[in-house]
């Protein structure tokens, strides 16, 4: 094989690694079962602020919308298929920006990983306030920080446990 490919080039980290002994799957542990991952999915790509952002962009654009997401939806899966399988291929602690850094190099992979965590406060910072827009909808006296905080903590505790008891919740 060339010495192009990535799969049998030298390791970024190493230098010398063989092709077919890749000491970083070592360190993996699957802790999670095919069930636990479909559900975390679920969980992610179901969230508050779907639904409440689509019934305002529905409200705003019409109909239409559905054609909208319905290409997104489309673009989202390609390129969720492309990574799922680079992260196969390739599978190491570091998720996508490790991925980046093999095959792009260092600053790719460091962009990577700053779009990534801005990508995550972002979201996150989106789905509090949706939460607790929800939850002043169901009891109106209750201040929209409080609702914020709660589940900010709430997902902070989350974080701190292991990946095995938030795939169990």
């Amino acid at each position: 094989m060339t010495g192009s490919d990535p799969q049998h080039s030298a390791s970024p980290r190493t230098g010398a690694e063989h092709p077919h002994k890749r000491p970083d799957r070592a360190e993996l542990k699957r802790s999670l079962s095919h069930g636990q991952m479909t559900m975390i999915v679920m969980g992610s790509a179901l969230g508050t602020g779907l639904f409440l952002g689509s019934g305002r962009a529905i409200a705003m654009a019409g109909p239409a919308v559905i054609l909208a997401y319905a290409i997104g939806s489309a673009l989202a899966s390609v390129i969720g298929a492309a990574t799922g399988e680079m992260a196969v291929r390739y599978p190491v602690r570091g998720g996508f920006g490790a991925i980046a850094t093999r095959y792009l190099g260092p600053y790719a992979g460091f962009l990577t990983r700053v779009a990534y965590w801005t990508a995550t406060v972002v979201i996150t910072g989106v789905e509090l306030v949706s939460v607790a827009t929800y939850l002043n909808y169901w009891w109106p006296q209750l201040p929209l920080w409080a609702g914020i905080a709660v589940f900010g903590v709430a997902i902070i505790i989350l974080n701190i446990t292991s990946v095995k008891s938030f795939g169990t919740l």
